[in-house]
């Protein structure tokens, strides 16, 4: 329903009669990993976002990240299916390259 404004990250809020409602808007999720280093704490070295982290973007973008789930379940084959397809497109070697984000990531979901 709502349309963004020209040049900017927020959009009108509308009615339940499809009416723009004076002076209220609704902000996009934007920026949210700006200021998380592993540094100050919220990502993690071994790939990923700490518990801090994952807190912190929550906060910033209204999201729900949640932490892996190494044990299994739904999200998990779905993860492991997302990332594998991933390293398919881009092409990426674990064995040579574990440094990779998406190498970290499959480590760390155990997949």
């Amino acid at each position: 329903m709502s349309q963004i404004l020209a040049g900017t990250d927020v959009a009108p809020i509308y009615d339940d009669r499809n009416r723009k409602v004076p002076g209220m808007y609704e902000s996009f999720k934007k920026g949210g990993m700006a200021g998380c280093t592993i540094k100050n704490g919220c990502k993690s070295k071994s790939g990923g976002l700490t518990a801090k982290g994952r807190k912190m973007i929550n906060r910033k973008t209204g999201s729900n990240l949640k932490p892996p789930q190494p044990g299994g379940g739904p999200r998990k084959r779905s993860f492991c299916a997302r990332n594998l397809g991933q390293i398919k497109k881009f092409n990426i070697d674990c064995r040579k390259t574990p440094k990779k984000r998406a190498c970290l990531a499959r480590k760390k979901w155990k997949c």
